[in-house]
C-alpha cells in the first residue's frame, strides 16, 4: 500500500494493519521528520502514546528554528499536531493546541482523569468476571444475552 493510500484509509477511519505499516514503511525510506511524525500521529489514532525515547525526539524537533521546522513542512496544523502528542506523552492536562476550541475544555477534563480512570479500570478487571463481545453475525439469535449480562465487566 502507497502511503498516499495509507492516509486515504486512515482519513476514512479504517485501521488495518497494512495501513500501520505503510506510514512505518515510509518513515524508514525518508528518514524525515514529516514522516516520523505523520507515522506517529497513526500510531496515536491506533491508540498507542509516545514512547519516551520519542518524546525526547519529539521535543528536540519542536525546539528547532522555526525555518527548519518549516523546511520539513511543520507548520500550522502540523505543528498544533507536534505539541499536542508532546502535551499528552508528557500527561500536560492544560494543553490542547490540535483539538478544536469547542472540545478543548473536554479533553482537559479526560486528561486530568485519565489516571483514575486507568485505576478504576484496572480494579474493576481485577475484581470481578470479565466478557469480551465482538459485533460477530455468528452471534445473532443464539439467545446470548442474558449470559453476558451476568459478567461485572463488558467489553465491546
Amino acid at each position: 500500500m502507497h502511503i498516499e493510500q495509507a492516509k486515504q484509509q486512515l482519513t476514512a477511519g479504517r485501521y488495518l494493519p497494512a495501513v500501520r505499516h505503510a506510514f512505518a514503511r515510509h518513515w524508514q525510506q525518508q528518514q524525515d521528520f514529516a514522516s516520523w511524525l505523520d507515522y506517529m500521529i497513526c500510531k496515536r489514532q491506533w491508540g498507542y502514546a509516545l514512547s519516551s525515547c520519542h518524546t525526547q525526539q519529539a521535543l528536540r524537533w519542536q525546539q528547532q528554528p522555526v525555518w527548519q521546522r518549516w523546511w520539513q513542512g511543520i507548520y500550522r496544523h502540523r505543528a498544533r499536531q507536534l505539541a499536542n502528542l508532546i502535551a499528552e506523552a508528557q500527561c500536560d492536562t492544560q494543553t490542547t493546541p490540535a483539538i478544536v476550541k469547542a472540545y478543548q475544555q473536554q479533553v482537559k477534563c479526560w486528561r486530568a482523569q485519565q489516571q483514575q480512570n486507568l485505576q478504576q479500570l484496572g480494579q474493576r478487571l481485577t475484581s470481578g468476571s470479565v466478557a469480551v463481545v465482538g459485533n460477530s453475525p455468528n452471534l445473532a439469535g443464539q439467545q446470548l444475552g442474558a449470559t453476558i449480562d451476568r459478567h461485572d465487566t463488558v467489553i465491546r
